[in-house]
């Protein structure tokens, strides 16, 4: 744990499943207290008269609130993830957002390469801030005896995630065992195994062999760097050291094809991914980074 210097206190807000990951993250590493406000002016405005620097998630889309938050004379970033990129992109009424959020938020952050050079596109100008987990120890494993392929799909994004894509993956190894998580519906029960604990998905990756994730767009998924843990092949639309890249469905297809023919094993190159994100150095760079904000 990072001890050198005085604590930091953060405000988050936004989405509040993100804000709590970016808190086990720095209570595992790093002298930053942090508590959460819900997305409303007087809520936020409380949090900023305690608060050194206020970091919102998924606040791009609410651009008159942030505005408002410019009265208080504290630090404010915002802290991109993917599905925000993803939209603004693509979403003329959030594009034209843009300008308002350059000028009232000084800061914006991005938790992966891809998404500083996407942004910068836009014309906005963020730097890289990955959000990890908050341990990403390597999982000892015996090598598998078989094949075993993962694929995770949510609700109503099933197209997005790429389910189609997945079940041509399995109609093409039958012999091999597809599970989707997620809670998303991919049209075939034997794969469904909806929403699952997170003991329950380690207990998964601890006996699969591959991480399929041909999603539409991604950020940086928590699921692809748990399973360079245990040492899984990954194949997905997220460019991450030791997962196979893929920058269209056909891709991901033609990666997990080599993958699932060859005899099963364990990824030689999880190590990479494992190194390039490791917890205690990113959570060590944001206090560093967060002080500067706040100085």
């Amino acid at each position: 744990m990072v001890q050198n210097g005085p604590s930091l206190k953060v405000q988050l807000t936004g989405d509040e499943g993100v804000c709590e990951a970016l808190s086990a993250l720095w209570r595992a590493h790093v002298p930053i207290e942090s508590f959460y406000s819900p997305p409303t002016f007087w809520r936020l405005a409380a949090g900023a008269l305690r608060a050194d620097v206020t970091i919102g998630v998924l606040m791009a889309g609410s651009p008159r609130l942030l505005a408002r938050l410019v009265l208080f004379p504290k630090p404010m970033a915002l802290l991109w993830i993917g599905t925000d990129v993803y939209d603004v992109m693509r979403r003329p009424g959030l594009r034209r957002t843009v300008p308002v959020l350059n000028r009232v938020v000084p800061v914006h952050f991005a938790v992966a390469p891809h998404l500083v050079r996407e942004l910068a596109e836009i014309g906005i100008r963020a730097e890289l801030f990955p959000l990890v987990p908050p341990s990403l120890a390597a999982v000892p494993r015996s090598a598998p005896e078989r094949h075993r392929v993962i694929f995770y799909s949510t609700p109503g994004r099933e197209d997005f995630y790429g389910a189609a894509t997945a079940m041509r993956l399995a109609a093409e190894f039958p012999s091999v065992e597809f599970i989707a998580v997620g809670g998303g519906s991919v049209g075939h029960p034997l794969m469904d195994r909806g929403r699952v604990e997170p003991g329950e998905l380690a207990d998964l990756y601890s006996v699969s062999t591959l991480l399929f994730r041909p999603a539409v767009h991604d950020g940086l998924p928590k699921m692809s760097i748990e399973a360079l843990r245990y040492g899984l092949h990954v194949v997905g639309s997220a460019e991450i050291p030791g997962c196979r890249y893929a920058r269209s469905p056909e891709e991901a297809l033609q990666a997990a094809r080599e993958i699932l023919s060859a005899g099963p094993s364990l990824n030689p190159h999880a190590a990479e991914g494992l190194g390039e994100y490791d917890p205690a150095l990113w959570a060590g760079r944001h206090l560093e980074r967060l002080r500067a904000l706040r100085s």
